[in-house]
């Protein structure tokens, strides 16, 4: 792959750190500007052929980074007279326009001449291929499933989108494998092979990675289907009096070469709202999802929040490529009042202190993680779509609350027979209902779990057995049920009062 960076921020919003001297992704987080991190991370999975997008002051950008030599890297640019939104600049990496960015000393781009103040005062190397490798397994979505050995089946189910405007100076012929494509106020470690991998593994024409955060409110969110695939965006604009899934859409996508073709000349143009979405129907878009490290800088206290981050060793430690830890969450009685199983968003209301320990959680280190049993799916008391809206109900609260959950995963089965309305190929001895361990082991392979370095918090037995099964330690809480239900004889390795408590514990 090669990569575009679109770099030209003025920056509006953090002008008191810029000075109007700078331009954003030019501001430094741990010693270093932000370009400088993407490109450092870029480089570690194998891209090092990079043109940057650039617009105010981008000779700062330019003076800084030069050729890209200096990292091992071949940089080049592109130079926005007129600002071309977030994607018209994609109209100089067009196929079809037999490499219009050139290479080094070739003076100005093929076929641009002549344009109006367009030119290439480039001494950057020689165009090269790259491609992203990866050994491990994408994140996936798992879905219930049965057959006539179905007492033996896991089917946990998880929630988890004008040419006289540009100066070209880089080379761009032969893009073979796609683009690596971001905005250039993303401070991220994450692995980028396993997202090229899910892209290459789905087909698709272009993958953008999501992540929930903490202020989906204010973000531009992605809606998805069960197999991850975009099905609409959600502007950050719109007012979101609806319970909706704490699913941002970060700003870093994978294209395939043939988007570009796309934009059929250089004018201003929106990436998602004119590019993306008029193709979601008939071309194939994926949301590749992760609880990696990825956080938009654009405001004074993001930076730093980052700066933090990177001091606490957080954000590599979340990268996938390292073994992660979890705090498995029990849902009803934990997270929520428990009055017996709930059926609708009506009857979700969240625990006092919940919120501020899942919030404690987000700044850990650990991943929170939710594991339930939902019984009324195959009893027909609730349908999936109902369940997971009550769990979009619970990420709309959380990121009101300034945290979110990583992950959901849900065992939608149910042993027992004879209720009126009951699913019949839901009503299995499956592996993942607690206290079986089919959904801890499920995240586990997900996201690179270490769980002898992990907890589980809940409010039952079975949850504890649960995570002695599992090799986890082990906090009982006396909200809900606290111990009372009696069906599996297990001590925890704690006590607490509620979900604070057991979080404080853990953590302190």
């Amino acid at each position: 792959m090669k990569a575009i960076i679109m770099a030209g921020g003025k920056g509006t919003r953090v002008a008191g750190l810029t000075k109007n001297q700078i331009p954003k992704p030019m501001l430094r987080i741990g010693g270093r500007p932000i370009l400088e991190w993407q490109l450092l991370q870029m480089k570690k999975y194998g891209i090092t052929e990079v043109t940057m997008v650039t617009g105010y002051l981008g000779e700062v950008i330019r003076d800084y980074f030069g050729d890209g030599s200096s990292l091992g890297m071949h940089i080049g640019y592109i130079e926005e007279k007129e600002p071309l939104g977030t994607a018209g600049a994609l109209y100089y990496f067009r196929e079809s326009r037999s490499g219009v960015l050139g290479v080094a000393g070739t003076g100005a781009p093929p076929g641009t001449e002549d344009m109006p103040g367009c030119g290439a005062p480039s001494d950057t190397n020689a165009a090269k291929l790259c491609s992203a490798h990866s050994d491990t397994n994408a994140a996936k979505l798992c879905s219930a499933s049965s057959d006539t050995n179905a007492a033996k089946l896991c089917g946990a189910f998880s929630e988890t989108a004008a040419e006289s405007a540009c100066t070209a100076t880089s080379g761009n012929a032969g893009a073979q494998d796609g683009y690596f494509f971001c905005m250039g106020d993303i401070f991220f470690d994450y692995d980028i092979s396993r997202m090229k991998k899910f892209h290459d593994e789905k087909g698709a024409f272009i993958t953008l990675l999501a992540h929930p955060n903490m202020h989906p409110q204010d973000s531009d969110l992605v809606v998805v289907d069960k197999d991850n695939r975009v099905t609409a965006f959600d502007s950050k604009h719109n007012v979101k009096d609806y319970w909706f899934d704490n699913l941002v859409n970060a700003g870093i996508f994978i294209f395939t070469p043939a988007v570009p073709e796309l934009v059929k000349e250089p004018v201003r143009l929106s990436l998602e709202k004119e590019l993306i979405a008029p193709v979601l129907g008939e071309k194939k878009v994926y949301a590749y999802v992760t609880p990696e490290y990825v956080r938009d800088v654009g405001t004074p206290d993001r930076i730093a929040g980052a700066q933090e981050d990177l001091g606490s060793g957080l954000v590599a430690a979340r990268n996938l490529e390292r073994k992660q830890k979890a705090i498995f969450l029990d849902r009803d009685g934990t997270i929520n009042r428990f009055n017996g199983f709930v059926g609708s968003p009506e009857g979700f209301t969240l625990l006092d202190n919940a919120a501020e320990a899942i919030r404690r959680i987000n700044r850990s280190g650990y991943l929170a993680v939710v594991v339930t049993n939902q019984p009324v799916i195959a009893r027909g008391e609730a349908t999936v779509q109902q369940v997971e809206e009550i769990h979009r109900k619970l990420k709309t609260l959380l990121g009101r609350e300034g945290c979110y959950i990583d992950d959901i995963i849900y065992c939608p089965h149910h042993p027992d027979r004879g209720f009126e309305r009951e699913v019949p190929e839901l009503k299995i001895d499956c592996s993942c209902r607690k206290p079986k361990t089919g959904m801890v082991e499920e995240a586990a392979r997900r996201w690179n779990i270490d769980l002898a370095q992990s907890w589980v918090i809940g409010d039952g037995t079975i949850d504890i057995e649960m995570g002695r099964r599992a090799g986890c330690r082990t906090v009982l809480v006396e909200t809900g049920q606290a111990g009372r239900d009696g069906k599996c004889e297990v001590t925890p390795d704690h006590e607490a009062e509620d979900i604070l408590g057991a979080v404080k514990y853990i953590l302190e």
